[in-house]
């Protein structure tokens, strides 16, 4: 996950300094895939916090 992060953010830079990116449907796609996955880890990390809390109780 971590490289398709940092290879998300070289395309951003490159279209950011004035580069365009070729856009497809499976750059899309992927795009959506990653952000996926960043949110589902992200949502299991803030579940284990709270099932964390909820055992000290």
């Amino acid at each position: 996950m971590i490289e398709a992060h940092h290879a998300q953010t070289a395309l951003l830079t490159q279209e950011a300094s004035g580069d365009p990116v070729a856009l497809s449907l499976l750059m899309v796609h992927g795009q959506n895939h990653l952000i996926t996955a960043i949110t589902s880890k992200d949502m299991a990390n803030e579940i284990i916090v709270i099932y964390q809390k909820l055992e000290v109780k």
